[in-house]
C-alpha cells in the first residue's frame, strides 16, 4: 500500500504532465523576473538613475517574484475566476480514495517541487548577473543562505494563498490575491521611507551572520512546513465543499 506522499508524488506528477507548456511558460516568467530584480539591484548599488524608486522595486518586485515561485501556469490556474477551477481540484481529490493527509499532503508537494522548478531558473540567473556584472559579487554561500530566507518568506506566503485556495471561491480568491499584492506594495513603500531595504538587509544578514542566519532559516522552514501543513489539515478537515 502507498504512502499519503507516494501518492501525493504520483498525484503531483500526473497533474504536472498535463501542464508542460505551462511549467515552461513559468520558466521564462521567472527568468524575467530574475532580469527585472537584478537591474533595481544593480540601479541599487550603482546609485544610477532614480535611485528611490530602484530601492522601491527592489523589493516590491522581489517579493512578488519569491512569494510566487510555487506556482506553475496551467489550465486551473487561468480559469479560476470563471469556473472556481481551485475549489473543484480540490472537490475532485476528496472524492479520491485517499484520505485528507495525502491532500494536504499532495499540495505541499505540488508547492515545493514548482518552487525548486522555478527557483532553479529565478535564483541562478539572478546570482548569474551578479557574478557577470557586480564589481564585487557575494559568495556563493552568501547567496545560499539568502536563498534560504527567501525561501522561508515563500513559504510563509503560500501557506496563506493554499488558504484562500481552499476557502474562497474564484472571484473571492482573485480579490484575496489583489489586497496581498496591494500589502506588498505598501509595505514596500513603508520599508523606503523608514530608510530599510528588505532586500539589502537580508544580504547584509546571509554575509555578515552567515551561520546565525543559516540556522534560523533552516529552522523557519521547518518550523513554517510543520504549522503550515498542519493548519491546512485543521482547515481542510472542517471545510464544506459544498
Amino acid at each position: 500500500m502507498k504512502t499519503q506522499w507516494q501518492q501525493a508524488w504520483l498525484i503531483t506528477k500526473t497533474d504536472l504532465g498535463r501542464s508542460k507548456l505551462g511549467v515552461l511558460a513559468s520558466i521564462i516568467i521567472n527568468v524575467f523576473f530574475a532580469l527585472s530584480v537584478y537591474s533595481f539591484w544593480n540601479g541599487v548599488q550603482l546609485k544610477a538613475g532614480v535611485e528611490p524608486l530602484n530601492h522601491f522595486l527592489l523589493d516590491y518586485v522581489g517579493i512578488i517574484a519569491v512569494t510566487n515561485l510555487g506556482f506553475i501556469f496551467s489550465a486551473r490556474h487561468l480559469k479560476y475566476m470563471e469556473n472556481d477551477s481551485y475549489r473543484n481540484y480540490l472537490r475532485k481529490l476528496r472524492t479520491m480514495p485517499i484520505d485528507i493527509r495525502t491532500v494536504v499532503s499532495t499540495r505541499f508537494f505540488q508547492t515545493g517541487l514548482y518552487t525548486f522548478i522555478n527557483g532553479i531558473s529565478y535564483f541562478s540567473i539572478l546570482y548569474i548577473l551578479m557574478l557577470a556584472y557586480d564589481k564585487q559579487a557575494v559568495s556563493l554561500l552568501t547567496y545560499i543562505v539568502f536563498i534560504a530566507v527567501m525561501l522561508c518568506i515563500s513559504l510563509f506566503m503560500h501557506t496563506i494563498y493554499i488558504g484562500f485556495e481552499w476557502t474562497q471561491s474564484g472571484r473571492g480568491y482573485f480579490f484575496a490575491i489583489l489586497g496581498i499584492v496591494l500589502f506588498y506594495f505598501l509595505f514596500s513603500i513603508l520599508l523606503y521611507l523608514s530608510g530599510t531595504n528588505l532586500t539589502l538587509s537580508i544580504m547584509f544578514l546571509a554575509e555578515h551572520y552567515t551561520l546565525m542566519t543559516l540556522i534560523a532559516s533552516v529552522l523557519g522552514l521547518g518550523i513554517l512546513g510543520v504549522l503550515g501543513y498542519r493548519t491546512a489539515y485543521r482547515l481542510l478537515k472542517r471545510l464544506d465543499l459544498a
